[in-house]
């Protein structure tokens, strides 16, 4: 009974794929903490890319952001999954309401073809919570994932229709947490604590292109590299009831172990496209390629491996081919309305489908509204994400955890609120 290894895998599972978060990889259905403006017309940009957040969406944009500009968003996310079990026994996540802020800062004389950008911003994260007695006890009790991007961005414009940009992604995890309960394994009731902490950072880099062909259309794409995360930390289980640390710690009651772990963020390709059929009216649809295939399997490394833990976990998941599609309307010179939706594709197949990641493939209704004052712009959004309905009847885990399967039927939704203020100061520097 490799309970370390549990812990580990578990933990880990859950921040490869953060979905309980609402986010993922890539930029449609789980980017809910990028930009308050493009979540609101179905987290489509990739093809318009017209203020600072092109650094995220399309770093080629940035061409068209002239002067100084900054923008300073935050989100929140509430999320409620709830677990039945195959007997109709039911368990919800706590209540937690993770807050995700973003910034962006863009400058390009209004003569130059070039610009330059910066964003800080949270593209995975984790926050969830499951009951200390609930199914969920022996697998994750209490998730955590903590982590910001910083990218530094370019972008020059060969002509009025032809633009390319390219950034560095440095993505710093600086705060992953797990805790569960360690099973007493004589049936006696008491339980021990394990938690599993660390810490890790990586590099990567997106690369850009706009095209201009014609007033009411543009084109963009846009590519994100594969950034890999070594996170190291220590996995500890204290508190450990004495028949298992017997049979498992060799009669200690506390047990703590260096861990370390490699895992990838996807590469992913965003095809963008814009349409603006007159002066109020805007058009924005995005396709999203996402290769999640690289997570065929966790590796762990332990500096103690004296209980035979097994050192790699399968996953074999999915890519996903996920759309966006939104408009913007300007009411007035002040206030612009704007909608969307998208759909989104579940990564995890049922084969390894396990409660620490629910995954599903999910769809979305976005709204939000643009107040202009002078050069200041005031932002609200609101996305309704709707994940579909998923069983679990694979048994994984079970021969462990018998009497606590994760089998059973998972139901999540998220409502998503966001602002935004994005100043802009002059067109020339």
């Amino acid at each position: 009974m490799n309970v370390i290894k549990y812990l580990s895998s578990i933990v880990l599972a859950c921040l490869l794929a953060a979905e309980v978060y609402g986010v993922g990889s890539g930029a449609l259905g789980n980017q809910a903490g990028i930009s308050t403006k493009a979540t609101a017309h179905g987290f489509s940009f990739a093809g318009v890319a017209d203020d600072p957040s092109a650094v995220f969406y399309n770093p080629a944009g940035l061409v068209q952001v002239k002067g100084i500009q900054a923008i300073l968003g935050a989100t929140v996310l509430d999320i409620k999954t709830e677990h039945a079990t195959l007997a109709g026994i039911k368990d919800t996540t706590a209540s937690n309401l993770p807050l995700v802020p973003n910034f962006y800062l863009s400058w390009s004389d209004i003569d130059s073809p070039w610009a330059f950008g910066l964003g800080v911003y949270s593209p995975f994260g984790l926050i969830t919570e499951w009951k200390d007695d609930s199914f969920a006890q022996y697998y994750a009790t209490e998730s955590k994932l903590l982590m910001y991007a910083v990218n530094p961005t370019v972008a020059f414009a060969v002509n009025d229709h032809l633009f390319f940009g390219a950034g560095l992604d440095f993505f710093n995890v600086y705060d992953v947490e797990l805790n569960q309960k360690v099973i007493d394994i004589s049936g006696g009731g008491t339980e021990g604590d394990g938690k599993l902490s660390a810490d890790g950072t990586g590099w990567g880099y997106n690369l850009g292109v706009l095209w201009k062909p014609h007033e009411k259309h543009s084109l963009g794409l846009a590519y994100r590299s594969q950034v890999n995360v070594v996170v190291e930390g220590e996995t500890t289980v204290t508190n450990i009831p004495a028949v298992t640390a017997g049979a498992l710690f060799g009669g200690a009651s506390s047990f703590k172990t260096g861990t370390s772990s490699e895992f990838k963020f996807p590469q992913s390709v965003l095809l963008g496209y814009g349409f603006r059929p007159s002066g109020r009216w805007t058009i924005f649809a995005d396709y999203e390629w996402v290769n999640w295939t690289t997570v065929e399997e966790t590796k762990f490394n332990y500096e103690q491996n004296a209980l035979g833990l097994t050192q790699s976990v399968p996953r074999n998941w999915k890519s996903t081919n996920n759309l966006g599609v939104g408009a913007e309307w300007a009411m007035s010179e002040v206030v612009d309305l704007r909608f969307g939706g998208l759909v989104y594709e579940q990564v995890v197949p049922s084969s390894t489908l396990e409660a620490a990641v629910p995954d599903s493939s999910r769809w979305a209704l976005t709204f939000g509204t643009g107040i202009h004052l002078g050069n200041t712009t005031l932002d609200f959004g609101y996305n309704a994400i709707f994940f579909n309905d998923r069983s679990i009847n694979n048994d994984q885990e079970d021969t462990v955890f018998a009497s606590y399967s994760q089998d059973g039927e998972y139901k999540t939704f998220i409502n998503v609120f966001s602002f935004g203020v994005s100043q802009k100061w002059g067109g020339k520097s």
